[in-house]
C-alpha cells in the first residue's frame, strides 16, 4: 500500500486532471454554442439583406418592364420616346440608385432610347449581358459584369432584360445601370462588428458588391470557394477562410428568388470567439491549480458557463426580436411562417396591418409619442391574437399576425383588432386616437410560402386603405390588377396636372323665380391627349390620394380665378362661381389662408366665390379643422354651400355649427320625381327646411321642364342641369351670359344652350 502522502499526491493529480478535462468539455460546448448562435445571427441578417437587395433589383426590373412595354413594340416612335422619357424621369426620382436606362439592339449595342440621371455614362452598354441575350434569347433578368464608370465616377452594374421579338429574332434589350454605391452605403450602415463582411455575388460567382469595400474584389470570380460550400441549397450557413482577405468567418447565405444573385454575410471567427478565448485561458489556468482551489475553480467554471448561456440567449433574442416592442421581428416572423406553412396542410390566415394617421401623430406629438403608441398597440395585439397565433412588428407602424385557423376566425380576429385599436391611447395626460387598416391572406388559397402570403396581404391592406381606412379586406386576385390600374391612373393624373391638362368647365345655375343666371358651378374636366375630354368619372378616384387632390384643387382654383377676373373686368353680369373643395383640401390647416391669399392676389372680391362641401367631408373625422377653415372663409365673405344634401348623414345640430348659405339637392332625388312620390316629398321637405333656416336651396340634375316646374312649386330657389345648359368651356361663358341678359322672369325662357 502506498504511503498516504503519495496517495494524497496521486489523488490531487487525479482531481486536477479531472478538473482540467471537465473544464475543457464545458469550454468546447460553450464554443459550439457561440458558433451556433453566430449561424442564427448571420442567417437572420442575410434574410434582411435579401429583402432590401430584392426590392432594389425589383425596382430596376419594374423600370425595365415599363420601357419594354411602352417602347419595345415601336422603338422608332419619337412621341412615345418623349412620353416615356418623362415617365422614366418621374419614376427615377424615387429610384436614386438608377443612373441610366437604355433600349438597345443586342447585335450592335445601338441605343434606341436613352435616359440619364445626370450626364451620359462612359460605356454605352454591358457587352457581356448583350452577348447572353443575343446568343440564347434569354428572357429573364440578366446582371452584367460590374465596372468603374469614369464618367459617372461610380461603380455600376448593368441590369438588363430582353424584349421578346418575332420567332427566331432576338428582339431588343432594355438595360439600366445600377449605382452599386447605393448597395455599398446600405451595407456599410449595418453595425456587424470587427472583420465582418457582406457580399453580393452573381450566380456564376462574380462579385458584384462587398463590405468592406475593396475595388480589387469587385468583378472577382469566387465560384471555386463559394459553390462547394453552399451546393444547391437556397439558404443556410458555411464556414470558410475568405479568398479576398484571408479571414476565417461563419457565413450565412441566401439565393434571391427573382434575381440571379446570392447574398452572404459573415462574422469573423476571431470576433465570435474572442470573449470565449479569454474565458478559456482563465478557466484552464484555474483548473491547473491544486485541489485547495477546487471550489474556486468550480465557481469560476459555473460563472463562465452562465455568462456564455446568457450571451447566447441575448444574442438569439436580439436577432429575432424588435428592440422597441419586444415582438418578433421581420426575419423571425418569416422564418416562423415558413415553418408553419411547410409543416401543415391546414388553413391559416396572415393579417398585415398598419396604423392610420401614425405619421401625423409622430409629426405633431413627437417620436416618443409614436414609440409609446407602438408599444401599447403591440400589447393590445398580443392580448387579442389566439394562443396558437403569433404577432410580429415588421418595421415602422406595420405589424403582421398569423392566425392558424380558417378565414372566418381571421375575420373575427381582424374585427377585434380594429375595435381595440379604435380605443383611445393615453400619453402624458393626453388622448391619442388612431385606427388600423388590415389586409388578410389565407394559406393555401392565396399563397404557399411566406413571401407570397405577405405580398398578397399587403395588397389587401392597400385595398382596405383605399376603401376608407379603419377596416379590413380579404385578398382577391382582382385586387392586384385594380391596384396596378389605380397606380397607373395616379401617374397619368399627376402628369396631367403638371402639363396643365385639367381645366374648369362651367354649368350655369338659374333662378327659378326670375329666370336669371344666379351663378355657375365649376366642374373639373381632363383634356386627355389620347382619350379626349374626360369628366370626373374617369379620374375621380385620384382624389383619394391626398397630394393629388390638393395639387389638382389648387391648379383648378387658379384657372377659375383667372376666368373670374376676366369676366369681372369685362363687366359681365354674374353673381358667383361655386367651387367643389376636396376632403384633403379642407383638412389642410392652411386651406382658408391659401384661398384668401389667391383672392387677394387676383384682386377678386370674396363674394364672387362659393365653396361647395359634401356632407361626408363636412362631418368626417377632421370635423374641427374643416369647421375652422369654413368659418374663416365665411368671415371673409366667401359663401359656403352644402352639396349632395340628403345623401349623407347631416343633422340639424351639425347644420347649426357651420355657416351654410345654400343646400344643394342631389340629382338622384330630381331624377326620380316622375316615378317616386317619396323623392318629391323629400325635395319639398328640404325646400321647407331651407326656408326655415333662411338659406337658398339649389336642385341639381334638372333635365326636363316638368322637373323645373315641380321644383319651382316646391319652393326651390335655384336649379342647374342639362335643361338649362350643359357645362361649357370658359370661352363660351361670356356669350351665354350676354344671350340671357334681359330675358323675362319665366325660367323656361332662360332656355337651353
Amino acid at each position: 500500500m502506498l504511503p498516504l502522502r503519495q496517495q494524497v499526491r496521486i489523488a490531487t493529480v487525479l482531481v486536477c486532471l479531472g478538473l482540467i478535462v471537465t473544464a475543457w468539455i464545458l469550454l468546447s460546448q460553450a464554443r459550439t454554442a457561440a458558433l451556433n448562435a453566430a449561424e442564427v445571427t448571420t442567417r437572420n441578417l442575410v434574410g434582411m439583406l435579401t429583402q432590401h437587395t430584392e426590392r432594389t433589383f425589383d425596382s430596376v426590373d419594374m423600370l425595365l418592364r415599363i420601357v419594354a412595354r411602352e417602347l419595345g413594340p415601336r422603338p422608332e416612335d419619337p412621341i412615345r420616346k418623349s412620353e416615356l422619357a418623362a415617365k422614366v424621369a418621374q419614376l427615377a426620382q424615387d429610384l436614386p440608385h438608377i443612373m441610366s436606362v437604355r433600349l438597345l439592339d443586342p447585335d450592335n449595342a445601338t441605343p434606341l432610347f436613352e435616359f440619364f440621371r445626370t450626364s451620359p455614362t462612359g460605356r454605352s452598354a454591358d457587352p457581356e449581358a448583350l452577348a447572353i441575350h443575343a446568343s440564347n434569347h434569354y428572357l429573364g433578368l440578366q446582371i452584367g459584369h460590374p465596372y468603374y464608370d469614369e464618367t459617372g465616377r461610380a461603380w455600376v452594374v448593368g441590369v438588363s432584360r430582353r424584349v421578346s421579338g418575332q420567332e427566331g429574332v432576338p428582339g431588343l434589350v432594355v438595360q439600366a445601370l445600377l449605382n452599386l454605391e447605393y448597395l455599398q452605403s446600405f451595407y456599410g450602415s449595418i453595425d456587424m462588428g470587427h472583420d465582418a463582411s457582406i457580399s453580393v455575388i452573381r450566380e456564376d460567382g462574380i462579385m458584384i458588391a462587398r463590405r468592406p469595400f475593396n475595388p480589387a474584389d469587385i468583378g472577382r470570380d469566387v465560384s471555386k470557394a463559394l459553390w462547394p460550400s453552399i451546393g444547391d441549397r437556397n439558404r443556410g450557413n458555411y464556414h470558410i477562410t475568405a479568398l479576398t482577405d484571408g479571414i476565417t468567418r461563419i457565413y450565412g447565405f441566401q439565393r434571391l428568388d427573382r434575381t440571379p444573385l446570392v447574398i452572404t454575410a459573415g462574422l469573423s471567427e476571431a470576433s465570435i470567439l474572442a470573449e470565449w478565448r479569454q474565458e478559456a485561458t482563465r478557466a484552464m489556468g484555474i483548473a491547473g491549480m491544486a485541489a485547495l482551489v477546487l471550489m474556486i475553480l468550480g465557481e469560476a467554471l459555473a460563472r463562465l458557463v452562465g455568462h456564455r448561456e446568457k450571451a447566447e440567449r441575448d444574442l438569439i433574442h436580439a436577432a429575432n426580436h424588435d428592440s422597441l416592442t419586444g415582438l418578433s421581428n421581420r426575419a423571425a416572423f418569416q422564418e416562423r411562417l415558413d415553418a408553419a406553412v411547410a409543416n401543415s396542410d391546414l388553413p391559416l390566415c396572415v393579417l398585415l396591418l398598419d396604423l392610420d394617421e401614425f405619421k401625423a401623430i409622430n409629426d405633431t406629438l413627437g417620436h416618443d409619442a409614436g414609440d409609446s403608441l407602438l408599444c401599447a398597440a403591440a400589447v393590445r395585439l398580443t392580448r387579442i391574437v389566439p394562443n396558437r397565433g403569433f404577432v410580429a412588428r415588421l418595421g415602422g407602424d406595420e405589424f403582421a399576425i398569423v392566425v392558424p385557423d380558417a378565414l372566418e376566425v381571421g375575420r373575427i380576429t381582424a374585427r377585434s383588432i380594429l375595435a381595440s385599436l379604435r380605443q383611445p391611447f393615453p400619453y402624458q395626460g393626453q388622448t391619442v386616437m388612431t385606427a388600423a387598416s388590415i389586409g388578410i391572406a389565407v394559406f393555401p388559397e392565396h399563397g404557399r410560402n411566406a413571401s407570397d402570403l405577405l405580398k398578397n396581404a399587403d395588397i389587401a391592406m392597400y385595398a382596405a386603405k383605399e376603401g376608407g381606412r379603419g377596416r379590413y379586406a380579404v385578398f382577391e386576385p382582382a385586387m392586384r390588377t385594380e391596384i396596378l390600374q389605380r397606380i397607373e391612373l395616379h401617374e397619368d393624373v399627376k402628369a396631367g396636372i403638371e402639363e396643365d391638362l385639367f381645366v374648369p368647365f362651367y354649368q350655369p345655375q338659374i333662378s327659378l323665380r326670375s329666370g336669371e343666371i344666379s351663378g355657375f358651378e365649376a366642374l373639373a374636366r381632363w383634356r386627355h391627349p389620347v382619350k379626349g375630354l374626360l369628366g370626373p368619372a374617369a379620374f375621380g378616384s385620384a382624389f383619394e390620394n391626398h397630394d393629388l387632390a390638393i395639387a389638382m384643387g389648387r391648379k383648378l382654383f387658379r384657372h377659375i380665378m383667372s376666368d373670374v377676373k376676366d369676366w369681372v373686368a369685362s363687366g359681365l353680369a354674374f353673381t358667383r362661381v361655386a367651387i367643389n373643395a376636396a376632403a384633403a383640401e379642407l383638412d389642410h390647416p392652411d386651406y382658408a389662408s391659401w384661398v384668401l391669399n389667391e383672392l387677394m392676389t387676383s384682386q377678386i372680391p370674396p363674394h364672387y366665390i362659393e365653396i361647395e362641401v359634401t356632407e361626408g367631408v363636412l362631418f368626417g373625422k377632421t370635423f374641427d379643422r374643416v369647421q375652422e377653415n369654413l368659418l374663416r372663409l365665411h368671415g371673409a365673405g366667401v359663401r359656403i354651400s352644402l352639396d349632395d344634401f340628403g345623401t349623407g348623414y347631416a343633422s340639424l345640430t351639425h347644420l347649426k355649427r357651420f355657416p351654410i348659405s345654400a343646400l344643394k339637392i342631389d340629382r338622384s332625388f330630381v331624377h326620380s320625381l316622375d316615378s317616386n312620390g317619396i323623392d318629391g316629398s323629400i325635395v319639398t321637405a328640404v325646400a321647407d327646411l331651407a326656408r326655415a333656416l333662411k338659406v337658398e336651396v339649389i336642385a341639381e340634375g334638372v333635365e326636363q321642364e316638368y322637373q323645373a316646374e315641380f321644383l319651382k312649386k316646391a319652393g326651390c330657389t335655384h336649379a342647374q342641369g342639362y335643361f338649362f345648359a350643359k357645362p361649357m368651356a370658359s370661352s363660351r361663358v361670356p356669350h351665354f351670359i350676354e344671350s340671357h341678359a334681359g330675358t323675362s322672369g319665366d325660367f323656361r325662357i332662360a332656355g337651353r344652350a
